[in-house]
């Protein structure tokens, strides 16, 4: 029963923490591009199909991800409705990191520094952006942390019974986002146990390592050997199993960059503790070289496997910031004890909701001034939530910069500073974050899409993928890729809707002639797209005036 309770309460508290810090902004924020569009989009898709061994994007096979992700999100859906339910993998994600996180934080540290932990990594920018848009990163680290934290909770010698959750979990991860997700929980483990030369955690016998292995690659093998049954294509086992992970590594789909690029956008990602970093690490050098050494291997083993592909995404190394969250959470007690550190909190905690504060009016003021243009309108509905949540977040910000003087802080001063950063960025999330969904949505092309394509229509996507566009529109996206496919593709819808990319949209009226009736333009973000009209009446002209978009 103590066993038991040890585990619950931690959990609940996790569940309670993620539903309060993320939960607003997964119910009121919309799906946004790419990634949560992507794979919501096609999950439905899926669904729509019955194809749940394979998953499936605008009629085609898609192999860029194993189908955990999409299978949580129909899951989620099913159960929630959307947007919140189309967050399941995010949520479960979220809550398995903060609860793994939690419990080997509490191993290395006690649990009070795990508690500190948690807030520091939970308030980075990264960590906190990333577990609460819908992105596989998120599902992927809270597998891996969780794969991590079972393997390191047992003491002594582990009968082999006991390995096997963490290998499952690991296999779980695999299912999420291919090998990595076996490799990266032997990185952290390996990060832990090396500095303490194995301390008192478990030590593996090569044939336990052989069963826990085969153990995880029993979880994706058995998806794979359900879709080969099910009839999926030679093609997409060598795309799932070859091309997504060594082409993909080599650059093949985009994301090159140099060697050096996440070792140089760690410490923006870490921010702002990356300002409490420098000092931090003397003060463990002294109190604690074990854990800084752990810490630090931590953080070093993620960033360099995921440097030596060439392929590279900032969000790969999510796993990483808990290695520095624990860094800094083990220091706190000690920095919060020099007078400099308390002034800079203060001085931080009083600036924060001013300058917040100051950029909402200023974009307001902008709004105000180039309201009457059709494409600065969007900037106010931005400006007036971005307000709000300065208000908001300035009440909680404010009292804690009165704290430092209490009693109270001198038992838990170290917590002021990443209290007040989870109050901003919870009123970020849930107040500025949804005002941003006109910009990142497209909203206008709702109204032309159920004007012009019927139910059971597609909509018909010019050298893009489109799955933004596809979901917001509720139909089923077509992608080709030259004017000769589109025109055929017209002819066979009849009528309907054509999306094309703003820079491949010149004279649509006069090289799809006689079918294009009327042409407009939307933008979503940084992208702008134009929509052509089309109806199959190959005996009468575009109706007088019909001209392309400006």
């Amino acid at each position: 029963m103590p066993s038991a309770r040890r585990f619950l309460l931690p959990a609940i508290a996790s569940l309670l923490f993620v539903l309060a810090y993320w939960g607003p902004q997964y119910a009121r924020r919309g799906h946004w591009e790419p990634d949560e569009a992507r794979f919501v989009y096609v999950a439905r898709e899926m669904a729509a199909t019955h194809s749940f061994l394979v998953p499936r994007r605008n009629g085609e096979i898609y192999a860029h991800k194993p189908p955990l992700m999409m299978w949580l999100v129909q899951a989620g859906e099913s159960i929630f409705g959307e947007p919140f339910g189309s967050r399941l993998p995010t949520i479960v994600g979220a809550f398995l990191s903060v609860l793994a996180f939690f419990s080997i934080a509490a191993r290395l540290a006690g649990r009070r520094v795990a508690v500190y932990a948690v807030l520091v990594a939970c308030t980075s920018v990264r960590f906190w952006s990333s577990l609460g848009f819908g992105q596989i990163d998120a599902l992927l680290t809270g597998l891996v942390l969780s794969a991590a934290a079972l393997f390191l909770s047992r003491d002594g010698k582990v009968a082999t019974a006991k390995i096997l959750p963490a290998f499952l979990c690991a296999g779980l991860a695999m299912l999420a986002k291919g090998p990595v997700g076996l490799v990266l929980p032997v990185l952290v483990v390996a990060a832990i146990r090396i500095p303490d030369r194995g301390g008192p955690f478990p030590a593996l016998s090569p044939a336990q390592w052989c069963l826990g292995f085969s153990a995880a690659l029993l979880v994706p093998g058995l998806w794979l050997a359900a879709a080969a049954l099910a009839g999926a294509p030679a093609s997409y086992f060598r795309e799932i199993l070859l091309s997504q992970n060594l082409s993909r590594a080599a650059g093949a789909y985009g994301h090159v960059r140099p060697f050096w690029y996440l070792a140089a956008n760690f410490p923006i990602g870490f921010l702002p503790w990356t300002l409490v970093l420098p000092a931090a690490v003397p003060i463990l050098r002294r109190r604690n070289p074990t854990l800084l050494r752990q810490g630090a291997l931590w953080v070093a083993f993620v960033v360099l496997f995921f440097s030596v592909p060439v392929s590279k995404r900032d969000v790969y190394i999510l796993a990483a910031y808990p290695g520095a969250a624990l860094i800094v959470a083990a220091a706190a007690d000690a920095l919060w004890e020099k007078a400099w550190y308390r002034n800079a909190v203060q001085a931080f905690l009083v600036a924060l909701p001013v300058l917040l504060a100051t950029a909402a009016f200023a974009l307001r003021l902008v709004a105000l001034e180039l309201h009457p243009l059709p494409s600065f309108s969007k900037i106010a509905a931005v400006a007036d939530g971005l307000s709000v949540a300065c208000v908001a977040g300035a009440v909680p910000t404010g009292l804690c910069a009165g704290l430092p003087a209490t009693d109270l802080a001198k038992r838990h001063g170290a917590m002021i500073p990443a209290l007040a950063l989870a109050a901003a960025f919870l009123c970020l999330g849930a107040l500025a974050m949804p005002a941003l969904n006109p910009v990142k949505e497209p909203f206008d092309l709702v109204p032309v899409v159920e004007r012009t394509v019927p139910a059971g229509g597609r909509l018909l996507l010019f050298d893009i993928d489109g799955e933004s566009l596809a979901l917001h529109a509720n139909r089923r996206g077509l992608r080709l890729d030259d004017d000769e496919s589109m025109r055929a593709a017209m002819a066979a819808e009849g009528s309907g809707l054509a999306v094309f990319p703003a820079k491949a949209a010149t004279n649509l009226v006069e090289r799809y002639s006689p079918l294009v009736r009327e042409t407009g333009r939307v933008s979503m973000g940084r992208k702008a797209y134009v929509w052509a009209h089309f109806a199959d009446e190959p005996h009468s002209r575009p109706p007088d005036g019909a001209r392309d978009a400006p």
